[in-house]
């Protein structure tokens, strides 16, 4: 883990650029760097503008109730409430033939537990528990979160190059304008593998470039990626350099915005000197110090057929973990429904999403469906699980009584693939020194929880956002064999979005 010289050179650049633009005009409302369509779409433009610079802030409380170990661990703070705000500064300049942009991160904590740690297998308990253990005492940093430049090509303007420090999430590479099918992708398609974790409150980004092509027919993109340190660990400014992505998805447009699908390639390596989480002892996970490389190739497809909506996702994955030779799959499969003519305009869903698991640690195989790099919870609004070794069937009910305000509410019941693997939490790698996915034994069972939740989305105004939420996991005999005093956990927070 170090600072790239490539990236910070282009990073300091891109700066300089956007610095030196003069005066600056209003606020841009926009993000600062766009990665596929929005990009390729945008025409060259014949001169430079002026500096935009753009302020966002995030103002969130936390309220958990994570589940109780009990003893040994009574007075562990399973229950606790905190702050955190993320305030982001972004400048962006519009070049002869692309465009500059630079942005700033400050994220800053307040009330985070300081007991909340439990003997294993109980582990941390709850988010903020990882982010004490993680920073210790400090509670703010400034970083660069995005910095670079993006250049698009005057004799062939539907080809856009990326290079620097930017935030990607595969799977949103490009939109159809479709109100359903936009909807499925940023929230059912985008971040299952690849995202910038934007949950947590420091979150990830990727130092690298991108190579996208974009047409009303087509769409295809190149990436070649490290990420950076982030999420939960303040020293953002470092790239993770023991981890390396590559990246290749071609999506085909459907007709009149009723379809969409997409094929993927990611190769992925891990030469990280970590102890790895899998389902082996801990002694043979001590003594394998072998890279993790894997292959992960996959699709999906969306297709509205007048009120009804379909999706389609799935993944093989191949390849070394370690010394184990890896093989695993991901499938997910979903339909929905949208009656008209009714005031609250109702989207009634359901689906399944089911992901390998190990069954035996001792026949020199893994097959446990590796995550790789997700915003994890995309997919699961009350972060206690991920998509690893996971059967997640769920119905979700949308209903939206006005432009302003959105009402969510789903049930998932959640069981594990395979009883001789773990339950597997978190979102990938964010530091050197910590593998980034916990893993806590199953306890011989696949029961895992119930979980119940609702979320309130009111666009307050044309630059703010309020979002409240509440979640009930009702733990079933994996949670209770590690969590005996309190097998059921909550979490709800209120959250202020605002634009300067």
């Amino acid at each position: 883990m170090n600072r790239s010289p490539t990236i910070l050179a282009a990073a300091v650049a891109a700066i300089v650029s956007v610095s030196g633009a003069g005066g600056a005009s209003a606020a841009s409302v926009g993000r600062p760097a766009t990665v596929g369509p929005e990009a390729a779409k945008s025409r060259p433009t014949t001169q430079a503008s002026r500096l935009k610079i753009t302020t966002t802030s995030r103002t969130r409380v936390e309220a958990w109730n994570w589940f109780d170990p009990g003893n040994p661990a009574v007075g562990k703070q399973n229950r606790y409430t905190y702050g955190a705000n993320l305030l982001k500064i972004t400048g962006t300049r519009k070049l002869r033939h692309g465009e500059s942009f630079a942005e700033l991160a400050m994220p800053s904590f307040i009330g985070l537990p300081d007991d909340a740690v439990a003997a294993a297998p109980a582990g941390q308990l709850g988010p903020g528990a990882t982010y004490r253990a993680t920073n210790g005492g400090q509670e703010f940093t400034v970083f660069i979160k995005q910095a670079g430049f993006l250049h698009r090509f005057e004799h062939h303007p539907k080809l856009a190059l990326k290079l620097g420090r930017f935030e990607f999430a595969e799977g949103s590479e490009c939109f159809t304008t479709d109100p359903t099918l936009d909807w499925l992708k940023r929230e059912r398609i985008g971040h299952r593998l690849l995202g910038n974790f934007g949950f947590t409150h420091i979150q990830r980004s990727f130092d690298g470039f991108t190579l996208s092509h974009d047409t009303a027919r087509d769409h295809w993109i190149v990436a070649a990626v490290r990420p950076t340190v982030g999420c939960f660990n303040l020293d953002a400014n470092l790239e993770l350099t023991g981890v390396t992505v590559g990246y290749f998805a071609y999506t085909l447009k459907g007709s009149k915005k009723r379809g969409d699908g997409r094929a993927f390639l990611i190769v992925y390596d891990d030469d990280r000197d970590v102890l790895k989480t899998d389902n082996r002892t801990a002694a043979a996970r001590k003594a394998d110090t072998r890279d993790i490389t894997l292959a992960t190739v996959g699709g999906h497809y969306l297709k509205k057929l007048g009120p009804v909506d379909l999706l389609a996702w799935g993944a093989l994955q191949w390849g070394d973990w370690g010394t184990l030779d890896h093989d695993a799959w991901a499938w997910d499969f979903e339909l929905g429904y949208q009656p008209s003519g009714t005031a609250l305009k109702p989207w009634l869903r359901a689906g399944v999403c089911r992901t390998s698991g190990d069954s035996n640690s001792r026949d020199g195989k893994h097959q446990t469906f590796s995550q790789l790099l997700p915003t994890a919870r995309v997919y699961a609004r009350t972060p206690f699980y991920n998509m690893m070794n996971l059967q997640d069937a769920f119905v979700s009910l949308l209903l939206r009584p006005s432009k302003k305000v959105t009402l969510r509410t789903e049930y998932h019941d959640l069981t594990l693939q395979d009883a001789a693997d773990l339950w597997y939490l978190g979102g990938g790698a964010y530091e050197s020194q910590t593998f980034g996915f916990a893993g806590r034994p199953s306890g011989g069972s696949r029961s895992l929880a119930r979980l119940v939740d609702l979320g309130v989305e009111w666009k307050a105004g044309q630059r703010t956002t309020v979002n409240i939420y509440g979640g009930r996991a009702l733990g079933d005999s994996v949670i209770r064999s590690i969590y005996p005093a309190g097998p059921d956990g909550s979490f709800a927070m209120a959250e202020v979005m605002h634009r300067f």
